[in-house]
């Protein structure tokens, strides 16, 4: 942005700079993706901070379908974290679980954000206080188990939990200026439309489910195309 607005470019190279500072993600001896460069935390079994599961979900440098070593770490360090807390950590949980494409078990913490445990009767987020962060995490971690569209893929279906075998979704929005319409029966995709809503929409590539098979998709503006399970 400060290059294409012609300002800030000192800063613009600091920060350029500082983002090859950082340390590789680690693993630990006991299989998780470490919190900090020692590794003491191989046997902790709970806790409510998530930071290092940041490069899963909102980010996406840890992706199951490109690096399986780093994505079976994250799932050994969920699994050291555990299911309890409130609100926010469930929310966390729900994007993170299906960046991992287990469906099922971001649907278990779904259902524990929308319990007690996770909200209160007026659906606000549980804690110690109100924290925003669970309504607004929650809302948009959920669709992750429909649609993702980081690292120029925008994949459906692709977290869906058995239990939703059917349904009907409409007016999702994906990266690259596109929106989604997605219908499924028997766990299988009935039907998925995608629009163009800007007219330097860029080219992805669209994948269902577990399917290894990618359709190049560029549209001009207004334009759509349905896809079918078929097609893939």
């Amino acid at each position: 942005l400060a290059s294409l607005l012609s300002i800030d470019s000192f800063f613009a190279t600091n920060c350029t700079n500082t983002r090859k500072r950082p340390p590789p993600f680690l693993i630990g001896k006991g299989g998780q993706i470490q919190e900090w460069l020692i590794d003491w935390d191989s046997t902790v079994p709970r806790g409510v901070l998530y930071s290092p599961m940041y490069g899963l979900y909102p980010s996406a440098q840890i992706d199951p379908r490109s690096n399986t070593m780093l994505a079976n770490a994250a799932k050994v360090f969920l699994g050291f974290r555990g299911d309890g807390e409130q609100g926010w950590p469930i929310a966390w949980r729900i994007g993170t679980w299906a960046r991992l494409l287990d469906g099922n078990h971001a649907m278990t913490e779904v259902k524990l954000l929308l319990s007690d445990t996770g909200v209160y009767r007026s659906l606000l987020g549980k804690n110690i206080i109100f924290q925003i962060d669970a309504n607004l995490g929650g809302t948009g971690t959920m669709i992750e188990m429909f649609l993702q569209s980081h690292n120029g893929i925008l994949h459906i279906l692709l977290a869906l939990p058995a239990e939703l075998s059917q349904g009907t979704i409409t007016g999702l929005r994906a990266r690259g200026g596109y929106t989604v319409n997605l219908s499924w029966n028997g766990g299988s995709l009935s039907q998925a439309v995608v629009m163009a809503t800007i007219n330097d929409a860029k080219t992805l590539e669209v994948r269902l489910g577990n399917s290894t098979k990618n359709i190049s998709l560029q549209l001009a503006k207004g334009a759509s195309k349905t896809f079918t399970a078929s097609d893939f």
